[in-house]
Parts: C-alpha cells; structure tokens; sequence
C-alpha cells in the first residue's frame, strides 16, 4: 500500500510501485481514472492525490480489495498524528483550513 500522499517518501513509493507493477506514467493514469499528467506530478512532487485519488492507485498498483483500500484511506484520512508531523505540514493544513496567520510560543 501506498504512504499518505502527504508523506515526503510518497513520490518515489509510487514510481517504485509503478515501476515494480509493469505500468508506464500513462498505464497507470488509466489504470486509475485519472488524468495522464498527474502521475508523474505525483511522482515529482509537484501535487498530491486526494484520497479518492490515492484509493484508486492503490487498487491499480496492487492486489487489495475496495474494502482493504476504504479503511487503510479512512484511517489515513484522520490524518496523520502531530508527532509525526513536520511544522510545515501542520501549518500547509492550517492554510488550507481558511487560517491566514498563526502564532507559535515556545515555553
């Protein structure tokens, strides 16, 4: 299974997975439902699947079954924990979140 699309190790996860599956950039847009450009943005770094997205690449790139990928993506939805976060992480969400600014206090 694919890392969350947030994760820094998931452009190479998904040319490894990709690569290892047989698929060209193209063959795995296919495969997945998605536009032809976007997996080698993904594998680039340059955008990030949604979790619908990611769902679909999962069942591309690998044996598993709806059921396996909906909770493997329900428990990656919830997000990933704050220890595991970068700041930078923490702070791209608050954006995307409506937050314009935000302060930090170091004790």
């Amino acid at each position: 299974m694919l890392p969350n699309p947030k994760s820094s190790n998931f452009p190479s996860a998904l040319r490894s997975a990709r690569k290892e599956a047989g698929f060209t950039l193209t063959q795995l847009a296919e495969e997945a439902g998605i536009s032809g450009v976007m997996p080698g943005r993904y594998e680039r770094g340059e955008s990030q699947p949604t979790m619908g997205t990611w769902q679909e690449l999962n069942k591309a790139l690998f044996e598993v079954d709806d059921e396996e990928v909906e909770a493997e993506a329900k428990k990656q939805d919830i997000g990933e924990s704050l220890s595991e976060s970068t700041l930078e992480q923490i702070l791209e969400e608050l954006k995307s979140r409506g937050f314009r600014t935000v302060t930090l206090s170091y004790s």
